[in-house]
C-alpha cells in the first residue's frame, strides 16, 4: 500500500508539474505577442501659399491605414514650433481620411507649419481684411452694386416717362 500512495503521489506531483509547466509556457508566449492595430502613414500636406490677415485659412493631410484593424489617429498641427492645436480623427481598415485644421493670423509674415513631420509654409498679407471691406464685402462690389440700382432706377424712370407719353 506504501508502494500504491508513493504512485499516486508520483501521478499527483506529475500532474502538477505539467499543469504550472503549461501555464507558464502560456505567460511566455502572451507576453511576446503583440495586439494588432492600425498602421497609421500620413501625407498630402496642404497649405495656402498666400492669405489675408485676419482671414481664416485651411491646413490639411491624408491619414491612410494600412492594416486590417481600425483607430483614431491624433494630429498635432505646429505653427512656427509652438503647437496650434490637435485633432483626432477615425480611420477604418484599408481606408484613408482627411485631418484639417482652420486657423486664423493677424500679423503679416511667414509661418512654418508642422504637422506630424510634414512641413509647408504660408504668407500672411496685410491690408486686405478688413481695409477695403464693408459689412464683408469688398468696397468695389458694394460700389458696383449701388451703380447697377442706380442705372436700373434710371431705365426704369426713361421707360415710365415714354409709356405715359405714348398714352397721350
Amino acid at each position: 500500500m506504501k508502494n500504491r500512495m508513493t504512485t499516486r503521489k508520483r501521478i499527483l506531483i506529475a500532474f502538477a508539474f505539467v499543469a504550472v509547466s503549461s501555464l507558464a509556457f502560456h505567460q511566455v508566449a502572451l507576453a511576446g505577442t503583440t495586439q494588432p492595430g492600425p498602421d497609421f502613414k500620413i501625407g498630402n500636406l496642404l497649405v495656402p501659399a498666400e492669405t489675408p490677415a485676419g482671414q481664416k485659412l485651411t491646413i490639411s493631410a491624408t491619414i491612410s491605414n494600412s492594416a486590417n484593424f481600425d483607430g483614431t489617429y491624433e494630429g498635432t498641427l505646429k505653427i512656427n514650433g509652438m503647437q496650434e492645436a490637435t485633432k483626432a480623427v477615425h480611420v477604418p481598415p484599408k481606408s484613408e481620411r482627411t485631418i484639417s485644421f482652420s486657423v486664423a493670423r493677424s500679423e503679416p509674415g511667414t509661418y512654418d507649419v508642422d504637422l506630424d513631420g510634414l512641413t509647408g509654409t504660408f504668407t500672411v498679407v496685410a491690408g486686405a481684411a478688413g481695409s477695403d471691406t464693408a459689412a464683408g464685402f469688398p468696397v468695389a462690389a458694394v460700389i458696383g452694386a449701388a451703380a447697377g440700382v442706380i442705372v436700373l432706377a434710371i431705365l426704369v424712370f426713361l421707360w415710365l416717362s415714354n409709356r405715359k407719353r405714348a398714352r397721350s
